[in-house]
């Protein structure tokens, strides 16, 4: 089902909008995107899934909409304010978290914090 159709530039965007912060953006080539796939196994089928969405090869028809038009699919604006406004954010930082999950929040602990 379709709620919203955007590039991930306008989520970005959008989400920028929402939550009121700037998010460091690394762009990566179809070049950058192949190489990826091959360098870390354990990330194959995620950079898999990144390059076939910048080659456009995973939109998709709004066809769930035509044959249930009584359901309205939530927009990425409507979803971002949901659950996203509001929500205090750290500034943002090229290092690689540890994140765990507890419930509908998001804890993130650096390794600097693990480090004290």
């Amino acid at each position: 089902m379709e709620g919203s159709t955007m590039s991930f530039n306008e989520l970005v965007k959008l989400a920028e909008k929402v939550t009121k912060r700037k998010f460091l953006i690394k762009h990566n080539s179809l070049t950058d995107l192949t190489e990826m796939i091959n360098a870390d196994p354990g990330k194959r089928f995620y950079n898999q899934v990144r390059l076939a969405i910048a080659k456009g090869k995973l939109t998709m028809k709004p066809t769930l909409n035509e044959k249930f038009p009584q359901v309205e699919p939530w927009h990425m604006e409507e979803w971002l304010e949901k659950w996203w406004g509001g929500v205090e954010l750290g500034e943002p930082a090229w290092e690689i978290p540890n994140i765990i999950a507890r419930g509908r929040y998001l804890v993130v602990y650096s390794r600097k914090d693990q480090m004290s």
